[in-house]
C-alpha cells in the first residue's frame, strides 16, 4: 500500500493493542502529524480520499480511533496557541 502524504511526525498520541480474529497480536500507533499542504496522490489500489471537518467523523471511527483523534486535536490546539503566544505582536498607529 502506498499514499503519497508529505507530512512531519510531531509527537505520537495513542496506542493500542489487541487481538484479532485469529488470535493475532496487533498493535497501532496514532500520531499527530503536520504537513504543507492538503493534497494526497493516491496509489492504484486507491480510488477515493477526503478531508472531513472532525466534527462530521466521529460515526467513521473506533474507540480507538476517536480516542487517538481526540488526543491529536489537544496537540494541535496547544500547538496553536503556543504559535499565537509566541508571535510578535502587531502595534498600530
Amino acid at each position: 500500500m502506498s499514499l503519497s502524504l508529505t507530512r512531519t511526525i510531531v509527537t505520537p498520541v495513542h496506542t493500542v493493542s489487541w487481538i484479532n480474529d485469529d488470535g493475532e497480536g496487533r498493535f497501532a500507533v496514532y500520531y499527530y502529524c503536520r504537513g504543507p499542504r492538503r493534497s494526497v496522490s493516491l496509489s492504484a489500489e486507491h480510488d477515493d480520499a477526503e478531508w472531513q471537518p472532525i466534527e462530521t467523523i466521529g460515526p467513521r471511527l473506533s474507540n480507538p480511533q476517536t480516542v487517538a483523534v481526540e488526543a491529536a486535536v489537544a496537540h494541535h490546539q496547544r500547538f496553536i496557541k503556543r504559535e499565537a503566544a509566541n508571535s510578535p505582536s502587531v502595534r498600530r498607529g
